[in-house]
């Protein structure tokens, strides 16, 4: 069997190369001094010339003929009998009987080994040189065995003769002449007269095979399904890589494939998912009958042919093979050896690896299908025995899984993340009009997100614009593993943003998805009624058309009634704008909350409040960094809970520690509840499936009753001082218990009914699970049988022991079951009437004819035992499936608990001062866009023991916030002497809300943009703040425009990204939300760019008059806004050191304008030469005085403006003195 390469037998190989070019040289050299003095009538006879053949054929010269493995030109007889001797083995019964009275198959582990460095696609030369080295390499792993110096071939043992030996004997030796070093293998022949003439004649036609093979190569590389199917592309690359080391039949061969409909790769209708296959009665099939198209490769051509951009996973035995492209494709991506003596690229691995290999392949990019044998050699042989038909000769195998990035079920094959699949549907294309010729698309779309190990479905709707910026923000919420389109109904725009993805998803395209008719009958099949949160998007056809591909998807990977049986289709909640704060997919970009900007999860938001003690927490605290409330009350008791743990650590602790003990349980009970799904054993596995399926159901239900007991505790726990908080009852516990305040728990009453399934289940305390007796009539029957067997072995056993008077006698389970140990030196008259099935020393082991039958009786109860399992399975997790509700109901408990526990635990441990916000509700009121009208919900008490008190807060209109002392979270963890800064907005000490702030290049700016809104989040997520004090008015929404980024893939400059963040910002943006930008115009001219940011700033705090901090170093800009009333200066504080001319920076945010942006001194800190320096400062003198001026004008316009606006004589002559001095 093949398993990982160990050892690099690449470089054993090109030593072998090297050696056999060296003798080529010195071997030339000589001939050529023995010609120059030999007649020139002496030529070399035919013997000569054919030893040289044999001997060259199988190093110099590579087979890319169609038949040059299948003649064995250039092989030895035996060893060609040898190479052909395994090919029967594909046959399944075979297989399968070989292995009946074996528990495993054995395989050589040497093989074919090769290195595994990645093949460029770009440089032909490379792939030449690659191709060589495999060749050699190939042919001498296939003829020598590390582990056997000599095979059987025809019944008798012969030395191998093999490349290895041959190179030994062809390896230059000085003491030998070059003649006797090629006679070595052939006495007989004399090699004193060489002619060089045919070694130079191979050389070239092996390079002329060569280049004919690159021409072809180069050929489909440049077709079009090759330059836009990854998958495709690599098949080409595969094949050509390895075409000259194994063998591949035609209709595998790039030059002959076909899909099922016969099209050629240079037919734009060609389908690269199929492969057209022989059917048995065509000439290729019989002429590939004995290696390529066996009964049991028949099977694997028969489920190739539908699946060919998969990768083939076919179960023969105990182990799962893969052959041909798949092969080669395994043998880079996972390192497994070649299988020994095999014709084609073929390699496996045992059944127990399956996921672990499964799990390798789908993170490289591919989709697994995996084929299992669905009957035992016995099965097979009655199912022939009362057929009437042919006779099958392969044990039957069907598709049993099949494994794509979004879709894993298997817990050891996924992470803590959640798996999103995304299914989107686009709106149909209308056209523009009369007026005006073409069409427009639609932006607006529907989709489907489902997490797939947990059986969670969405669905949801989105008016999205040119932006695409509700289309970026679900892609950034989710990070989707894998994406489902219509290649018909997405166009190349959206297609770029999918590929551009940092999380990389797999995108599955399909050439069509059902319409609405064909959508509702797909709904139709599955539920009774059409789900609620799909009966509220009926009038949305993309919503429809969405789910309707997306149960079509899952049911071609046998999904559909695993996952559309038992889940709950809900409304897409997160993008509820009147429930949760807008976080587009800009601002989770910019303030790095889910990944940084090198798209790592360390050290950004999440990575920072992400201290949960279990993976189903961590995937709810996750959504809930994504989505901060807007709901006052719902805020305030997630921070009484916070701030009852932070001061109760003892209760903390507790908490934790029996967290970390529970298994994922939120995928544990999906995976109960699809096992109900199976009434009947499918596949046939070796190891006990049984056994793990009840251990994960007692995992599940042990895991709730230490939830229980850990709930127990908490409420048991004394605590005079603090009551506890409304919430925290409310997890910890059931419906009929009330706190004082008349507050009802959520917690549902599962305890009894995890109690009554346990004990249906039955362990032996060591590792066996099994149902318990009484649960089930059919097993106890089985059962019964079984022990009445056992019993008549044990009458056997006793009567022996009577007739022998060896009372010692015992059964044992050595080479089979119920064999009977007793000394050697029983009668031999007593010997000759049983059977010796093993011995040991000093004691046979016997069988007779009675204790076989009884055993073979037990191995078919064995069997019955395993079928009657699965209705046992369906009848348990179906009354499970009855409770299902309330034990997903206290899974969410318990994750909101975890997520809560983990904001106390950060506010226990962080080193700097955290605080508790205090937080102030949105007065109802509807912007011009429609989307403010909030309503009653989302009234809440105000906190009165605030610096606003409740009567003032009621009459107060305009937003504000207040950061005393505020830090960010992340950066003050990593560097502890982090300068905190107070930052006011809309309130007593800075009235404006407004703020321009200015100051030098590493002064701070950007980091305290980020800190600012970093701190809002945390506040409506209900986590303690960075701050000595805050206080805010809820905001709805959060605006970025932080660092300077381009978007090459979808051809979008710095500059255009920049005004697609501000144009949504200006369209959406209402007096509740927060804006942040930073030097918003840096990425054009000077004079447009200050054009536009002064536009955009104006615009904030004379219109939106939204929370905003602006900063920028376009001087200008400030002169220019220096007399408007609703915008404050603010700059970042530094000091200079004219001596050293080195400036100090203090990251404090003063009031004030910063003069300059100290680019110079900036310079001199990145080690710019001294010249360039030196000529710099002299034209920004020069420049900032023709800026000065400039400033001047614009201030005297302002001035004669304000006189111009006069009203009367009065107020003319008190602003003409105010401005007098400006003149002067």
């Amino acid at each position: 069997m093949g398993e990982v390469n160990k050892g690099n037998t690449a470089a054993c190989s090109n030593k072998k190369q090297a050696s056999i070019l060296s003798f080529f040289k010195t071997q030339n050299n000589k001939i050529k001094k023995e010609n120059s003095m030999k007649d020139s009538n002496d030529k070399p006879c035919e013997e000569k010339e054919n030893s040289k053949l044999d001997i060259l054929n199988n190093f110099v010269c590579p087979k890319i003929d169609d038949n040059s493995f299948g003649t064995g030109k250039g092989i030895d007889g035996d060893v060609k009998a040898d190479l052909f001797s395994n090919t029967n083995t594909f046959d399944g019964s075979e297989k399968m009987d070989n292995n009946k009275n074996n528990e495993s198959v054995k395989y050589e582990n040497n093989g074919y080994i090769m290195d595994n460095a990645e093949v460029s696609t770009e440089e032909d030369i490379i792939v030449k040189k690659k191709r060589k080295i495999i060749l050699d390499s190939s042919y001498d792993d296939n003829y020598d065995s590390d582990s056997n110096d000599k095979k059987k071939v025809k019944g008798g043992l012969v030395k191998n003769q093999g490349v290895d030996n041959k190179l030994k004997n062809l390896l230059y030796d000085e003491t030998k002449k070059g003649e006797d070093i090629l006679i070595n293998n052939n006495k007989e022949s004399n090699n004193k007269n060489i002619d060089i003439k045919y070694v130079q004649r191979k050389k070239v036609e092996d390079n002329k095979k060569s280049q004919e093979l690159d021409c072809l190569r180069n050929k489909f590389l440049n077709l079009p399904i090759t330059l836009n199917n990854d998958k495709f592309r690599l098949y080409i690359e595969q094949y050509f890589l390895y075409c000259n080391s194994f063998e591949f039949p035609k209709w595998i061969q790039p030059q002959y494939i076909r899909d099922t409909n016969l099209n050629t790769p240079d037919n734009p209708n060609y389908d690269s998912s199929t492969i057209w296959t022989p059917p048995q009665d065509h000439q290729w099939a019989i002429e590939y009958k004995q290696a390529h198209y066996t009964p049991g490769m028949q099977q694997f051509w028969k489920i190739k042919s539908k699946n060919f951009d998969k990768i083939i996973f076919f179960k023969m035995g105990r182990f799962y093979e893969i052959f041909y492209i798949d092969a080669c494709i395994m043998h880079t991506i996972c390192g497994l050896n070649w299988m020994n003596g095999e014709q084609k690229p073929h390699l496996g691995f045992p059944e127990q690896s399956l996921h672990l290999y499964a799990k390798k392949v789908i993170n490289s990019g591919h989709k697994v299908v995996v084929i299992e044998q669905m009957e035992t050699p016995k099965e097979l042989e009655q199912r022939n025995k009362v057929s009437s038909g042919p006779k099958d000769k392969a044990i039957k195998r069907e598709v049993n899984e099949i494994y794509t990035k979004g879709t894993i079920l298997h817990d050891n094959m996924l992470s803590a993340e959640t798996k999103y699949i995304i299914c989107f549907h686009f709106d149909d294309i209308e056209d523009i009009g009369d007026d005006n010729t073409g069409s427009q698309t639609h932006c607006n779309f529907g989709f489907v997100v489902s997490d797939v190990a947990t059986s969670y479905i969405a669905v949801g709707y989105c008016n999205d614009d040119e932006s695409r910026i509700e289309l970026r923000t679900l892609l950034a919420q989710l990070c989707p593993a894998e994406i489902l389109y219509c290649s018909k109904n997405v166009n190349k725009e959206v297609l770029s943003i999918f590929k551009n993805i940092p999380a990389c998803p797999e995108l599955t395209s399909v050439n069509s998805f059902p319409n609405i008719i064909a959508s509702l009958d797909e709904v139709n099949k599955y539920f009774e009624n059409i789900p609620k949160a799909l009966e509220a998007y009926k009038e949305q056809n993309s919503v429809i058309c969405a789910f309707g591909g997306f149960i079509v998807y899952l049911r071609s990977l046998l999904l559909d009634k695993k996952i559309l049986k038992f889940c709950k289709i809900e409304f897409y909640d997160l993008f509820k704008k009147d429930n949760y704060m807008v976080l587009d997919a800009t601002a989770l970009k910019h303030l790095e909350i889910l990944e940084t900007q090198s798209g790592e999860t360390k050290n950004s938001l999440y990575d920072y409040v992400n201290k949960t003690c279990t993976n189903f927490g961590a995937r709810n605290m996750r959504r809930w960094v994504c989505s901060p409330l807007l709901n006052c009350d719902k805020i305030n008791q997630r921070l009484d809970v916070v701030e009852f743990l932070r001061k109760n650590d003892h209760i903390l602790s507790l908490i934790r520690l029996k967290l970390k003990k529970l298994p994922d349980i939120e995928r544990l009970l999906n995976k109960i509840c699809i096992q109900a799904s199976q009434s009947e054993r499918g596949a046939v596995f070796f190891d006990n499936i049984v056994n793990t399926k009840l251990k994960e159901f007692v995992t599940f239900l042990n895991a709730f009753k230490e939830i229980d007991n850990m709930l127990i505790e908490i409420n048991s726990i004394d605590n005079e001082e603090d009551v506890i908080p409304t919430r925290l009852f409310e997890i910890t516990n059931t419906y009929n218990k009330s706190s004082k305040n008349n507050v009802k728990g959520n917690y549902p009453e599962i305890d009894q009914i995890t109690n009554e399934f346990l004990e249906k289940i039955y362990f032996d305390g060591e590792k066996e699970y099994k149902p318990a007796e009484g649960c089930d009539e059919a097993i106890d029957a089985i059962n019964k049988k079984e022990k009445d067997i056992e019993k008549e072995l044990n009458n056997i056993l006793v009567d022996m022991k009577r007739v022998l008077k060896i009372p010692t006698l015992k059964f044992v389970h050595a080479k089979y079951k119920y064999e009977i140990e007793c000394p050697d030196n029983v009668p031999k008259s007593f010997l000759k009437e049983v059977e010796i099935t093993s011995v040991k020393k000093g004691f046979v082991r016997i069988q007779n004819e009675e204790i076989k039958n009884l055993v073979e009786m037990l191995e078919d109860i064995e069997q019955e035992k395993k079928d009657a399992i699965y209705p046992f399975f369906q009848k348990i997790f179906h009354l499970f499936y009855e409770h299902y509700e309330k034990y997903v109901s206290a899974c969410r408990l318990i994750a909101e608990l975890d997520c809560l526990q983990a904001f106390a635990y950060v506010a226990v441990n962080t080193s700097f001062p955290l605080t508790r916000p205090i937080l102030h509700f949105m007065q109802s009121e509807s912007n011009k866009s429609g989307d403010n009208n909030y309503g009653d919900d989302l009234n809440c008490e105000i906190e009165k023991d605030g610096k606003m008190d409740s009567k003032n807060a009621s009459k107060e209109k305009k937003p504000f916030l207040i950061l005393e002392n505020n830090i960010h979270p992340v950066v003050a963890t990593l560097m502890p002497n982090f300068i905190p800064n107070n930052i006011y907005m809309g309130c007593d000490k800075e009235k404006e809300t407004t703020l321009l702030l200015t100051g030098p290049n590493m002064g701070g700016k950007s980091t305290l943009l980020r800190q600012t809104a970093i701190s809002v989040i945390l506040a409506q997520i209900g986590a303690f703040v960075p701050s000595t004090y805050c206080e805010l008015t809820i905001v709805d929404k959060i605006f970025t425009r932080l660092g300077s980024s381009d978007n090459l893939f979808e051809g979008k400059s710095t500059f255009l990204v920049e005004l697609e963040d501000i144009s949504n910002l200006l369209k959406q943006s209402t007096k509740y939300s927060l804006a942040i930008l930073d030097e918003l115009g840096r990425g054009t001219s000077s004079f447009d760019g200050t054009a536009i940011a002064l536009s955009t700033l104006e615009q904030i705090s004379d219109t939106i008059k939204c929370r905003c901090i602006f900063s920028t170093h376009y001087h200008l800009l400030v002169e220019e806004v220096k007399h408007n009333t609703n915008i404050s200066n603010y700059h970042m504080s530094l000091s200079i050191d004219d001596d050293q001319e080195k400036i100090i920076f203090l990251y404090k945010f003063i009031k004030g304008i910063c003069p300059k942006s100290f680019g110079i001194h900036i310079a001199k800190l990145a080690g710019l030469p001294k010249e360039i320096i030196e000529l710099a400062h002299e034209k920004s003198i020069l420049f900032e005085n023709v800026t000065d001026e400039f400033c001047k004008i614009i201030k005297y316009k302002n001035i004669i403006r304000s006189l111009l606006k006069a009203s009367d004589d009065t107020t003319l002559a008190t602003m003409f003195q105010k401005y007098k001095c400006e003149f002067a």
